[in-house]
């Protein structure tokens, strides 16, 4: 929202002097108007119920006068924008659109003003999730800027900035690179004197760079974003904490562990000395940590994360709160990553029971508990019960939805992965196409979101042997991605995987070989030194060297890949399986090769 200076806040002081005795009086309509304006304005930090009561006040008395009026536009911005610092966001649309639509009756169409209700409605309707509507509007604020100021002007800039956030949400992150980039050049030029802002261009561009693989760039990049942060905010600054995370992971990424911790802690502290225990942020800078420590397999660190962090909210708030959840399930994420399977399911359990004895089974809490159990279950392979979990979530969802929920959507997407692993082809395949068909009808055909379900269907399509009709769907899946989220996303790790596996499976070894070692140096950076994720990467390069006879190379890969397994997941895991028929598989067609080097051989010996 626009700010009104020294003068607009010299007025709301007297609004809030003057107290609601005023709002009462009777006299000049446009009077009454300003009294309950200014106390609105004045009480909207301090007292949101009195700010609502006096904003509806002044449109009821503004809704009298003949239009087109300012005084109308600005009641209905202002309680628009009330609704809208409360996240009341359906009640801020209709007030807002109403606003705009009366300041293009007052100031025209392409005014500045005008532009800062368009703003207003376009960030609306982008938290309603309706990006169509909201792209238009920030592109029509973006070309009356331009038309009004010019196209270096730091008005230009906001607006580039506006679109780009758009599309960090839409996961297009290359264009919104692009738009950054822009915005950061008239922002060195014109706004020498706010540095923050550039800093948080800076910070954006960093992490583009990073998804674009050029990660000599993005460090320089990053360094340039904190120096400058660090040099214009107090270093108890919650604001700072974003800064820290970003250079840590720069060095996380690099290999300089003993630079990133540092910065890491520097986060949390600051965050638990500014905000209560079970804040968003002090529960972000905790799951850093802890994953950072995650990253080098150092767990009883992560796990002491996590445990002072429930130990602080349970002094805080009790010991069985729905705060504690978050900090429970960080430790329940760690333990599941050194297949400690039962100290994790007792608390994935515990945090389930907590969320439905405060909210009930329906609560999206509840279902989030049902969600991460079941997770749980397909993670260690146990996919009945996690079938079972999914359609326990899934009714839930679909009795408060409706069947063309995306909600819906998402669990049978899941059921269809669990199909997929109980080697229910056909009925996987019904239940993605289900999803997808949902999903396209609530986001359309072309939506970048579909192109990780793409990959499912194709991974299905794989299991079924109709590999045509899987290479569309996932070179489709890896294409959207590059495109949009870089070469370096993790979403383009998992494509680069299922092609390597097709590839083999085609025979085409030399293909998977290329796939399979993109997809292992990306997850690699993003999940460290042991996890699954990658253990299936190095699985996946081990059989395609395999295929090309390069046993020495393909047996040391599916050893890693073994141990990996064997630690984080389990000795009885069905991954395992698979890289212990692997490895006797390679070590098969060794002892063969040798066999065959040995010289004259009876014809009646089997080779």
């Amino acid at each position: 929202m626009r700010i009104e200076g020294r003068r607009g806040l010299t007025l709301a002081l007297v609004g809030l002097a003057l107290g609601c005795a005023s709002a009462g009086l009777r006299g000049d309509p446009g009077e009454r108007w300003l009294t309950h304006h200014r106390a609105g304005r004045a009480s909207q930090q301090g007292d949101p119920a009195a700010a609502e009561s006096q904003y509806r006040a002044a449109l009821a008395i503004a809704e009298t006068f003949p239009p087109p009026d300012r005084r109308l536009f600005r009641s209905l911005s202002w309680l628009g924008f009330l609704y809208y610092e409360q996240g009341r966001y359906a009640e801020a649309e209709p007030l807002e659109e109403r606003a705009l639509a009366t300041a293009q009756q007052v100031f025209g169409a392409e005014h500045p003003d005008t532009a800062v209700l368009v703003r207003n409605l376009a960030k609306t309707y982008a938290k309603r999730g309706n990006y169509a509507a909201a792209e238009a509007l920030f592109r029509r604020s973006l070309v009356i800027q331009e038309t009004a100021f010019g196209l270096e002007h730091s008005g230009v800039a906001q607006a580039l900035e506006d679109l780009a956030e758009l599309y960090k949400k839409q996961l297009r992150f290359m264009e919104a690179a692009r738009l950054y980039e822009r915005s950061l050049k008239i922002r060195s030029r014109a706004l020498r004197v706010q540095p923050l802002k550039r800093a948080r261009v800076l910070n954006q561009l960093a992490s583009f760079r990073r998804l674009a693989g050029r990660f000599a760039e993005a460090e320089e990049l990053q360094r340039r974003a904190y120096t400058t942060a660090e040099a214009n905010l107090r270093p108890e600054d919650t604001k700072l904490a974003g800064y820290l995370y970003g250079l840590a992971w720069t060095h996380q990424i690099a290999g300089r562990y003993s630079e990133a911790e540092p910065l890491y802690q520097r986060a949390l502290a600051i965050q638990e000395n500014a905000r209560s225990p079970d804040h968003p942020e002090v529960v972000l800078a905790r799951r850093l940590l802890a994953r950072f420590y995650q990253y080098q397999a150092r767990y009883a660190e992560a796990e002491s994360v996590y445990e002072r962090g429930m130990a602080m909210l349970e002094r805080a708030r009790g010991a069985e709160q729905p705060a504690l959840v978050s900090a429970m399930t960080g430790l329940a994420g760690t333990y599941q990553g050194q297949a400690r399977f039962t100290e994790a399911e007792t608390l994935y359990r515990r945090a389930l029971a907590i969320q439905e004895e405060a909210h009930g089974v329906a609560h999206p809490g509840s279902l989030a508990a049902v969600r991460r159990l079941a997770d749980f279950a397909a993670y260690r392979g146990d996919y009945a019960a996690a079938e079972t979990l999914y359609q326990r979530a899934l009714a839930v969802d679909r009795e408060a939805y409706g069947d063309a929920s995306t909600k819906v959507a998402r669990y049978l997407s899941l059921l269809a992965s669990v199909s997929l692993d109980l080697g229910r082809y056909s009925r996987a395949e019904a239940l993605q196409k289900q999803a997808l068909a949902i999903y396209e009808n609530a986001w359309g055909a072309e939506d970048l979101r579909l192109a990780a379900l793409w990959r499912i269907l194709g991974h299905i399509h794989a299991a079924q042997a109709r590999y045509d009709e899987a290479d569309l769907l996932l070179q489709r899946a890896l294409t959207t991605h590059e495109r949009a989220m870089g070469v370096e996303h993790e979403e383009v790790g998992g494509d680069l995987a299922f092609l390597a596996a097709l590839r083999s499976e085609q025979g085409r070894y030399a293909e998977a070989e290329s796939f399979a070692g993109r997809a292992l140096a990306i997850n690699e950076r993003k999940h460290g030194v042991e996890n699954a994720i990658v253990a299936w990467d190095l699985r996946n390069l081990a059989n395609a060297y395999a295929g090309q006879g390069r046993y020495g190379k393909a047996e040391l890969l599916v050893q890693r890949a073994l141990t990996m397994h064997e630690r984080t997941m389990g000795e009885e895991h069905p991954e395992v399986t698979q890289d212990l028929a692997l490895l006797a598989h390679i070590r098969s067609r060794q002892e063969r090769e040798r066999t065959s080097t040995r010289g004259p051989v009876d014809p009646g010996e089997p080779r």
